[in-house]
């Protein structure tokens, strides 16, 4: 009954793990296309025990989830490592952030990273059942975007126009001063970031109509290219070769060959904003991609390499906010209003 904010496919049962802004996390099973459990984190009415963002564990049936949770003199934002498995919190961490943004877990799962307003702090979680700060990282202005790069030994960030990375493998020791690296391509503020899984690519798109590529040790490559409006989506190819990119208002859609940015296509069968796109994972050289947005709330189906559009798959009463497939399964969450 409210925003789907996070989704996991848990190889192992089959099972597709939801999370949601209603204080649910609920597993799905997908061989028998029905629910299998829901649970519940009602800690409190309003918006205590809202859950606020989401990371998966990869080969355990753990999720390490953000909410609000009320206490007896005050409420705090909490982190909490929950086995879907078994049904029950295994961790929980009060975080020294009066919201958190946005969560990722480091690829060893050892530690997590987290973000709200100015600042951004580092967990260690190597004892699930006793999570400990290990950094606070306090900027002057407020962070949007937050990605860790392919090894996730640096973390992405960016605070309006400015693209900064740390190293998290040089952390310093007590009374060190952390070093951030900034990156000043766009001159107005960043509207999205992307980085890939299988490649070395970081790419930032702004406001400013701008995108630019970096490699994952956040070095500034190239400008790839300026478009016609501020930047609503990014999206890298599952082998990195290929960008899609889509604007704000115009829902006007290109494609890049990277690391040259050589423009392939446009794609223009959008009327208005798209704010979530997938590539299929299809056979090598095919570069299908999947967006969903426009006036009528539209999915299309389309080449990346020429921009024709394959097909419509159905128009929408509300926007569909994020997309995720996952063998040959189509899986939306739509805007708040429908709450499915």
């Amino acid at each position: 009954t409210g925003h789907v904010n996070n989704m996991h496919f848990y190889h192992e049962k089959k099972w597709l793990i939801s999370v949601g802004e209603d204080k649910s996390i609920i597993i799905w099973d997908t061989e028998k296309n029905k629910l299998h459990k829901k649970y519940l984190f009602n800690y409190d009415d309003g918006i205590y025990g809202t859950i606020l963002t989401a990371d998966f564990f990869d080969k355990k049936p753990y999720v390490f989830f953000s909410g609000v949770k009320k206490y007896e003199n005050d409420s705090t934002s909490t982190l909490s490592i929950f086995d879907y498995e078994e049904g029950k919190i295994i961790g929980e961490f009060k975080t020294s952030l009066p919201i958190v943004q946005s969560l990722n877990l480091s690829s060893d799962e050892k530690e997590c990273v987290i973000s709200g307003e100015n600042k951004i702090e580092i967990i260690n979680i190597q004892k699930l059942s006793n999570p400990s700060s290990t950094k606070i990282i306090e900027q002057e202005q407020e962070i949007n975007h937050v990605a860790f790069n392919r090894k996730k030994d640096k973390l992405f960030f960016t605070m309006g126009k400015i693209l900064n990375w740390i190293d998290l493998t040089k952390m310093p020791t007590e009374g060190e001063e952390l070093k951030v690296h900034h990156l000043t391509q766009h001159y107005k503020k960043i509207t999205d970031l992307a980085v890939s899984k299988d490649s070395n690519y970081v790419i930032t798109g702004g406001a400013d109509h701008l995108i630019h590529l970096y490699n994952q040790e956040g070095k500034h490559l190239r400008r790839i290219h300026k478009v016609e409006n501020s930047l609503s989506d990014l999206s890298i190819s599952h082998d990195g070769e290929v960008l899609i990119a889509f604007c704000q208002f115009t829902g006007k859609g290109y494609s890049f060959s990277l690391p040259s940015g050589e423009k392939l296509a446009e794609f223009t069968e959008f009327d208005n904003s798209v704010f979530s796109s997938e590539f299929l994972n299809n056979k090598e050289g095919v570069y299908t991609v999947l967006s969903a947005g426009g006036k009528k709330h539209q999915l299309k189906l389309w080449n990346a390499l020429n921009g024709d559009q394959i097909t419509e798959l159905g128009s929408y009463g509300f926007a569909p906010w994020d997309i995720l497939f996952h063998n040959d399964l189509l899986y939306i969450s739509e805007s708040k209003e429908d709450e499915k």
